[in-house]
């Protein structure tokens, strides 16, 4: 059995060279906890990278881990609907963030709906 190796991100992105060398790991069937505290300033690039390891995992049959994922990260995994498939989806994110976005709750109107015009108000 290959033993898991932990994989920390030591900026504010993620680079080629570790996200390459942890895919590997993935396909084989060997387990990654991916630590990304330090990313600061995250992207479409480290969702992508993300959304890249989740996949090899399944594919490989193996354990992703990933661990210290900010507000900023959360939020953009949360917009993009991968907070599931990263192994993240109870994971507490930013504010205004915890409900599906799209979706109304009961009796409150939907984003961008007007509940009633009035025929004598003058157009904008």
């Amino acid at each position: 059995m290959v033993e898991t190796k932990r994989f920390v991100v030591a900026g504010p992105g993620m680079t080629a060279g570790e996200t390459e060398e942890a895919l590997v790991r993935l396909r084989a069937g060997a387990g990654v906890v991916w630590d990304v505290s330090a990313v600061t300033a995250p992207g479409l690039a480290a969702v992508e990278a993300l959304a890249r390891l989740a996949l090899a995992a399944g594919q490989g049959g193996a354990a992703l881990t990933v661990t210290g994922a900010g507000a900023g990260l959360l939020g953009l995994l949360r917009l993009t609907g991968l907070t599931e498939a990263v192994g993240l989806a109870g994971a507490v994110g930013p504010p205004g963030l915890a409900e599906p976005l799209g979706e109304s709750e009961e009796g409150e109107p939907a984003l961008g709906v007007e509940e009633g015009v009035e025929t004598d108000d003058p157009a904008l």
